[in-house]
């Protein structure tokens, strides 16, 4: 029995090496861009079929994408972990996944697919409402542009449709104010477990929310309550059940949405591990990770405290170019770790060298992420921030606000969630 991780850029790594503690481990990366992440640190194939995949072994596909063959292993009775066409199916196709949400009596805000692009600038004009321009497929995610009036969406136009490829398609959504927050509960198969997760992320480059949109830079995770937990399972992912359950997605599912007085707004699924959200959840787990992979779909609730006052907290920290993948990346030391932080230290674009001394890769800029829990969440920022000043790297880059947000707007999204539960009574 062992852990065997298909992957698409390493993202599961960090993961796969805290697994090592426990089972043997082996991963097939399928970008050459990213073959030579954790070289000399966790044991890697050149080909999914290296994987040698055996009775009993637990199979983590770590991105959409590859879902036709996580379907083949689902339908041979392998134990896979977030991985299946549907899965691929709602991430990737927009159109699909708001349907999707509708059909669950998810909201969603109004939403317009255009496949040209002067009618969807005609569309904007007409209209003059505020909307976020979304591109459908696994698009750079620096093209999804929130602008801040229908003037800004105009005046990046022409800048918008340069980029993308001919033929593609995108939605313009009318801008939704509240507070952005993601809601995640693990589907076993047949049901969802308590308690359900929550995280609030920041996905911008710089502090305060300012450059590139990288996917994650940071963000805090927490359990709710039973109660809030079974209003959030009632009111997000018990109507999806059925639908998981017949189309054989095992995995954790997140909601991306903003929240307002009049409940969530979806914005997107997450039909798949989050990072680096995963990394700060896994922070909350009682007992081995890879015992939690192997058994949670035969457990009755998540093996973590329903403690919405326990916080878990991942930074990034990065070099540049990134997040520009198309520049080459350094191959520089990776100095300042110690025994006393290890446990804090969630590699990514790192290997052993040639010299056997830690390096980065050369694959992307992140380097690692920088991870503690507790329930002091100023306490936990002091002790993440003193790592990122340890370590050693030139030009280092993380944001210094990482929390802040949660900080500053959980009580509203307390407040939310009680005057909707004391509705629906």
């Amino acid at each position: 029995m062992g852990l065997k991780v298909v992957s698409k850029e390493g993202d599961f790594m960090s993961m796969a090496l805290r697994c090592m503690e426990d089972t043997d481990v082996k991963v097939y990366i399928e970008e050459t861009l990213y073959k030579k992440a954790y070289e000399g640190i966790v044991p890697k194939v050149d080909s999914a079929t290296g994987l040698d995949i055996k009775s009993g072994d637990v199979i983590v596909f770590d991105m959409v994408g590859a879902g036709d063959g996580a379907d083949v292993l689902l339908k041979k009775g392998y134990n896979v972990v977030s991985g299946s066409s549907i899965a691929d199916k709602m991430e990737l196709d927009r159109p699909y996944g708001a349907k999707l949400m509708e059909d669950t009596h998810i909201q969603v805000p109004p939403t317009y697919e255009f496949d040209d692009f002067d009618e969807g600038k005609a569309f904007i004009e007409k209209t003059m409402k505020c909307y976020v321009f979304k591109p459908n497929g696994n698009i750079d995610l620096e093209l999804t542009f929130v602008p801040s009036s229908p003037e800004g969406l105009l005046a990046m136009w022409r800048y918008l449709s340069s980029k993308c490829e001919k033929g593609t398609t995108f939605e313009l959504q009318e801008k939704v104010d509240g507070v952005e927050m993601s809601t995640e509960g693990w589907f076993t198969g047949d049901h969802f477990l308590l308690p359900i997760n929550s995280t609030m992320e920041e996905k911008k480059l710089g502090t305060g929310g300012t450059g590139q949109n990288t996917g994650c830079m940071g963000n805090v995770v927490w359990f709710w309550d039973d109660q809030t937990s079974v209003f959030l399972y009632e009111y997000l992912f018990k109507p999806l059940e059925p639908f998981l359950k017949k189309h054989g997605y095992v995995g954790p599912l997140d909601i991306n949405g903003i929240w307002n007085d009049q409940g969530i707004w979806a914005l997107e699924w997450t039909a798949r591990f989050g990072y680096d959200a995963v990394q700060a959840m896994s922070r909350l787990i009682k007992g081995s990770l890879f015992q939690f992979l192997r058994d949670y779909k035969k457990m009755d609730r998540m093996p973590v405290e329903a403690n919405p006052d326990i916080y878990s907290m991942t930074t990034r920290l990065c070099i540049p170019p990134y997040p520009y993948k198309k520049e080459t990346v350094p191959v520089v030391p990776i100095l300042g770790l110690t025994k006393a932080i290890k446990d804090n230290v969630y590699l990514a674009d790192a290997m052993i060298d040639s010299d056997g001394e830690l390096s980065t890769s050369g694959s992307d800029g992140y380097v690692m992420s920088i991870g503690e829990h507790g329930f002091d969440l100023p306490r936990i920022r002091r002790k993440i921030y003193s790592i990122m000043e340890e370590i050693d790297l030139p030009s280092k880059i993380y944001r210094t606000d990482i929390g802040e947000r949660v900080i500053k707007q959980r009580p509203e999204i307390e407040s939310i969630i009680r005057k909707l539960i004391k509705s629906r009574r």
